[in-house]
């Protein structure tokens, strides 16, 4: 999950947010700082979006009984077209 804290005060909690198509203008209640984020995915690779980006959804998997594995939902993952780059909007960890 994507934790949100505001860029100047580094508060998490008292966040106000306003969706304005594919941005949210969020201010932070503390510091009344405030920032755009934007929801359209973005490569962190080369910058590329939209149209350049091929979303590819990603299955999880969890531990079943002795070796069988269960399936457990999916992922969200988009590949870049421009880079080559597979599973690219996400922070490798």
């Amino acid at each position: 999950m994507v934790s949100i804290v505001c860029p100047e005060c580094g508060e998490d909690d008292d966040l106000r947010g306003k969706r304005d198509g594919d941005l949210i203008h969020l201010t932070c209640e503390i510091c009344t700082h405030t920032w755009d984020r934007n929801l359209k995915p973005t490569c962190l690779n080369c910058s590329a979006d939209g149209e350049d980006l091929s979303f590819r959804p990603i299955p999880m998997f969890s531990k079943g009984r002795g070796t069988m594995m269960t399936p457990t939902g999916l992922r969200d993952s988009w590949d870049c077209d421009t880079c080559g780059q597979s599973d690219c909007t996400r922070p490798r960890e």
